[in-house]
């Protein structure tokens, strides 16, 4: 058995006894290997340990049956084999940073997205990127540009042709801004494409948008547009979970330098340490 099929072989079994406890040594038993060995592949291959994948998941589909029943926190929580619901909910903390009456509201507004279960092309597109996000300190920002509704909450400025944002004016600017916010209206999701502002609009269509000084996660953005919304839930999904910081804001910010002919993007995660 390849790696590959190896990992994916596990996930099956993961996904098919999420309603009871699990453990790594459980798992890599039925990976053939020794438990360090299954551990390092596991990881190598899909951003996440083992047991990492296996709460994320298994907390997910409580929270998805907590809204499909719509049953209280404790059946859910008993449903999935946790022992109580502090147990619950300190998996939940533990996983997304919040509180399952906390996710909940999330659910009911249509922007939790929880973890998803990883398939094939999933998991080539993860042990190909080897970039790592690196923690950046950003100061206030005040942005110059329009506003706009879309119904792809991951679409990126390399989505965007050089007409679509001419109305910019960028002849003397270095880069451009996207604000992306994570939770859907009515209208669709909310977006704001801008550049530096200099002190006042350059004409009436154009609005100020205030960026706050915080922390943030600055991710390298792949350049295959085909391959962006594994790319956004390689972070969402999987990389922030397992990390040591949580989202501070529901947004995040894309940054293109449009200097030459290159179409050079990073993404920031507004993010805050978890408790």
């Amino acid at each position: 058995m390849h790696d590959m099929e190896m990992v994916l072989h596990t996930i099956n079994y993961i996904e098919d006894h999420l309603k009871e406890k699990l453990s790594v040594d459980q798992i890599s038993d039925v990976a053939g290997f020794s438990k360090y060995h299954f551990t390092m592949l596991f990881s190598k291959m899909t951003g996440l340990s083992p047991y990492d994948y296996y709460r994320g998941r298994k907390v997910t589909e409580a929270i998805h049956y907590m809204e499909e029943k719509s049953c209280k926190i404790i059946e859910a929580a008993y449903e999935f084999g946790f022992g109580s619901p502090e147990v619950f909910g300190r998996a939940c903390s533990a996983v997304f940073g919040k509180v399952p009456s906390a996710i909940r509201k999330e659910v009911e507004a249509g922007v939790f997205t929880g973890v998803k279960r990883m398939d094939e092309a999933y998991l080539w597109f993860v042990s190909s990127y080897n970039r790592k996000p690196v923690l950046k300190f950003m100061s206030d920002l005040e942005l110059l540009g329009i506003g706009y509704f879309s119904e792809n909450s991951f679409e990126t400025l390399r989505h965007m042709t050089r007409e679509q944002l001419a109305g910019l004016d960028t002849d003397n600017t270095k880069e451009i801004y996207k604000v992306s916010w994570l939770s859907k209206g009515p209208k669709g999701y909310m977006n704001f494409i801008g550049k530096q502002s200099r002190g006042e609009a350059d004409n009436e269509s154009h609005l100020i948008k205030k960026i706050p000084k915080m922390a943030y996660l600055l991710f390298d953005m792949i350049e295959d547009v085909g391959q962006i919304d594994y790319f956004m839930s390689y972070i969402y999904n999987h990389y922030l979970p397992a990390s040591p910081y949580k989202e501070a804001l529901p947004y995040h910010l894309e940054v293109m330098s449009v200097e030459g002919q290159a179409r050079n993007s990073r993404l920031f995660i507004p993010v805050v340490p978890r408790s």
